[in-house]
């Protein structure tokens, strides 16, 4: 493993950074989050098992330090912290990252102002890429992307399973609805029947009654027929 950085009181005294950007070096003026995780991936892909961001020099390497305030720098580790608690990068066999993969410090340059440098070790005979699949190598000064296939971690799969579950409730109330909505309609037209049952019946008896009512008057104007015709 290659350790190219001067030391730390070397560093806090020099004013001009003694290289260029290259396969394990990544210098920033200022510290630049959007590419974080794509730089330390490459960085740890990059073939020699050490990578350095060093944030604090300009384009023309002179060691200005951080032109930030102390909660952005801290806001900064702190995005740095959740890369290796949170699993951001992952090995291609799945595994998190050890602490010692990271390793954060700060030291004060002589413009009284921190340099944030983050050391990036790799294991021997391992790859490295990010959760959503992108894989990062370092040539020279530049990354490059290699597309892979999206990991799922494990709060991932917890996430489709309570999915999955409010889901299966959501369609078993649909079904529960539909049949409530059947059945409602089933003992209404029941219901409908019965009325129109008791209607036509209470008809017919009121005819019945209405015949019977009429039979002793036929029978009545018989009797007197058949009188006249006697006398």
């Amino acid at each position: 493993m290659l350790e190219l950085l001067p030391s730390n009181e070397d560093l806090s005294k020099l004013t001009i950074f003694p290289c260029n950007e290259n396969t394990i070096i990544e210098l920033k003026r200022n510290f630049c989050e959007d590419k974080l995780e794509s730089t330390i991936c490459a960085l740890l892909n990059n073939g020699y098992g050490i990578g350095y961001i060093i944030c604090g020099i300009d384009d023309d390497g002179i060691i200005l330090g951080v032109d930030r305030t102390r909660k952005e720098i801290d806001s900064y580790i702190l995005k740095i912290d959740e890369i290796f608690h949170h699993s951001k990068i992952v090995t291609s066999n799945y595994e998190k990252l050890k602490p010692h993969n990271i390793i954060v410090k700060m030291i004060n340059c002589h413009q009284n102002k921190p340099l944030i440098i983050i050391t990036i070790k790799s294991e021997p005979n391992t790859n490295y890429q990010l959760l959503n699949g992108d894989i990062y190598y370092r040539v020279n000064a530049s990354n490059y992307k290699i597309k892979n296939m999206r990991l799922f971690t494990e709060l991932d799969v917890k996430n489709k399973v309570r999915q999955t579950r409010h889901d299966t409730i959501i369609e078993f109330q649909k079904i529960i609805n539909n049949m409530q909505k059947s059945h409602l309609k089933q003992i209404n037209e029941i219901t409908m029947d019965r009325d129109i049952n008791y209607n036509l019946l209470a008809t017919k008896i009121i005819q019945e009654k209405n015949n019977i009512d009429k039979k002793p008057n036929n029978m009545f104007c018989s009797l007197i027929c058949f009188s006249f015709l006697i006398n």
